[in-house]
């Protein structure tokens, strides 16, 4: 269930709702998409002041509380981060970079890579090409 749910996170084009009960109400956000532009608020400034990176979070799975995710969007530039308690998985879904991991060394980014980055690492991402990716981070118990 866990891979459909990031699939259908990752390839579908438009927001979709499942409908509840006779009201019609939203119940559940089911599919969103990487590539609109809804719902983004300010996150890192670029290191050099002139850009500001974009992220939005997404609904954790049912019952999941501790699983957070999270669309994040930039214009090229370089984006430092010090690191979080639970680190962070992602998935690069539009544009191009690449990102040094401490301890972990330099890595290419373009659509479809895979990044994991430990709990407590920092972090240092250069956006050549404007950048999306949706990621995922397990809080601790």
């Amino acid at each position: 269930m866990k891979h459909f749910i990031v699939s259908a996170l990752l390839l579908s084009a438009s927001a979709v709702h499942a409908h509840g009960g006779a009201t019609g109400a939203a119940t559940t956000r089911v599919a969103t998409s990487t590539a609109d532009d809804v719902d983004f608020k300010p996150s890192i400034k670029s290191a050099d002041g002139k850009h500001q990176s974009h992220s939005r979070a997404l609904p954790s799975p049912h019952g999941m509380t501790n699983v957070h995710m999270g669309v994040w969007k930039a214009e090229p530039g370089e984006y430092r981060h010090p690191g979080s308690e639970s680190g962070e998985t992602f998935v690069v879904t539009h544009g191009r970079g690449k990102i040094v991991i401490a301890g972990a060394g330099e890595h290419q980014l373009m659509p479809g890579t895979i990044i994991t980055i430990p709990p407590k690492t920092a972090s240092a991402l250069t956006v050549d090409q404007p950048l999306r990716k949706f990621s995922t981070a397990i809080q601790p118990r």
